[in-house]
């Protein structure tokens, strides 16, 4: 439905509700982030929970640096459709932009347990842990990362690398690896 939105709103120059948001898509491409966000808003006056236009919005939002509400919009999406991976881990890059860790580090724990074949997850644990100094955690998540994006010669470097790491989910991958 999204894709088809988008397409739709390029194809057809008529005044529905495609139109404003393939619009929004076409200014955010351009970095006229506040056309995008014009366009945006009329898309949300006439559905206000549709958690595609949420998400765009954040991700405006996003690239202005304005982090705060961006991680509402990404947090409003996410509630709306929680089965949509990239709107969390969007969520979560924001906590990381935030500096609340704690929170993106129980989120993440959480989302890998569901989802253990998602790098880009991976990734994000694994800064995170860097950046609540806990290397060897963060080892195990790059070994993970290494793992699903076939990167056998940094998954073995990192193998070789890795020690004891300080949590029990990071534990629990370091043996079934």
């Amino acid at each position: 439905e999204r894709v088809q939105n988008k397409l739709k709103g390029y194809v057809y120059k008529d005044c529905t509700l495609t139109d404003p948001y393939a619009q929004s898509v076409q200014s955010f491409a351009k970095r006229d982030f506040a056309n995008a966000l014009e366009r945006i808003n009329q898309c949300l006056a006439k559905k206000p929970k549709d958690p595609y236009y949420l998400e765009l919005k954040g991700d405006i939002y996003f690239a202005q640096g304005a982090i705060d509400d961006a991680l509402s919009m990404f947090e409003q999406a996410q509630t709306i459709l929680p089965s949509a991976h990239y709107i969390a881990l969007k969520y979560v890059c924001c906590l990381i932009e935030k500096r609340q860790l704690e929170k993106a580090r129980a989120f993440l724990h959480r989302f890998v347990l569901e989802h253990k074949d998602s790098p880009h997850a991976w990734y994000l644990l694994g800064k995170t842990y860097h950046m609540l100094n806990m290397p060897s955690n963060g080892g195990v998540c790059r070994r993970e990362e290494a793992r699903w994006v076939g990167n056998t010669k940094q998954r073995e470097r990192l193998r070789k690398q890795t020690i004891q790491p300080e949590t029990q989910v990071c534990q629990q991958r370091l043996r079934d690896l």
